[in-house]
């Protein structure tokens, strides 16, 4: 998935102080680096690198963000099976003897969720 470099991110505090920790530290090398007319491999192997985990953070913060977004549009029985499932970790056949109906029908009722989940998140409609 590409981040859409046009919508806004809000970031929190955590992930802004390890931002500006790199671009500081990226600054700084690249200060050193100019005066010096050299390239510090060490350094800047370790500064892609943690931009890679600070991208890691960002994309999984919006994806989370997204999915919890698409969770709010479910309703609440809908919302209670995903939660029971896969939050609380009831079986489906746990579930399903729980509300007294069929385990088919529980898994028809998720598939059906999923469906809604996978369209809303694919087609960014949230």
């Amino acid at each position: 998935m590409a981040i859409q470099y046009t919508q806004t991110i809000h970031l929190d505090p955590e992930l802004q102080k390890k931002l500006r920790k790199i671009a500081r530290r990226n600054r700084y090398i690249k200060e050193i680096e100019t005066e010096n007319e050299t390239i510090r491999l060490g350094e800047s192997a370790d500064l892609v690198a943690d931009a890679y985990d600070l991208a890691e953070d960002v994309e999984t913060r919006i994806r989370n963000e997204k999915l919890y977004a698409a969770l709010d549009t479910l309703n609440a029985d809908e919302l209670e099976l995903i939660c029971q499932i896969y939050f609380k970790g009831l079986s489906l056949r746990q579930y399903a003897k729980s509300k007294e109906i069929a385990v088919s029908t529980c898994h028809a009722r998720k598939e059906k969720i999923f469906k809604k989940l996978r369209n809303l998140l694919q087609n960014n409609d949230i």
